[in-house]
Order: structure tokens, then sequence, then C-alpha cells
């Protein structure tokens, strides 16, 4: 059996576990997440995706799908070093000289 999604559909729906894209499994009538960490293939049924979690079933064996709030921990905690990155290079100008308040 042929699926027949609408690109337009496929362009909006995302993995409800991990919010990364999603592409068609021809083969095996599923639309699968392309996120790294996540990877669930989610059935489709009647040309309808079921997004469900609860209805996926993992595809990479030895990576654990991890839930989303974990995710949005972690990027915020990256977020933040980016930050403090950000401000060591306060005091440098583009000539890479060291620059203070009194210059």
């Amino acid at each position: 059996m042929t699926v027949r999604l609408d690109p337009v559909v496929l362009e909006i729906l995302a993995c409800p576990q991990c919010h990364s894209n999603v592409s068609i499994d021809y083969q095996t009538n599923e639309v699968v997440c392309i996120g790294l960490a996540c990877g669930l293939a989610y059935p489709i049924r009647d040309d309808i995706p079921v997004m469900l979690v609860e209805e996926a079933r993992p595809t990479r064996a030895e990576v654990e799908a991890e839930p989303a709030a974990d995710w949005s921990v972690r990027a915020e905690s990256v977020r933040a070093e980016g930050d403090r990155a950000e401000s060591d290079w306060a005091g440098f100008d583009q000539a890479g000289s060291d620059r203070t308040e009194s210059d």
C-alpha cells in the first residue's frame, strides 16, 4: 500500500518527542523522526500519521530516546555556557588587543 501524504503536511509535522523534523519511510509506511537522539517511527493509518509517542516504535536500539524536557534543560545549559564565553571576549577588540575602560 502506497502512502499518500501531502508534502505540505510533511513540512509541518515534527516529532512530538524531540521536536525534530520527520521523513516518510515508504517501506514500513511510517513517519520517522530524523533527530539524532530520538529516531522514533510513527505509524501511518489510512494516510493519516499517528503522531503519538505511545504509538511509536524505536528505530535505534543503541540510542535511547530522552524526554524532551531533558533536552530543553540541556539547551538552556549550553546557552548559558555560550553567554559566559561571549562575556569572556568582551574586553578584546577585533584586532585581538586587550582593551580596558580607560583606553
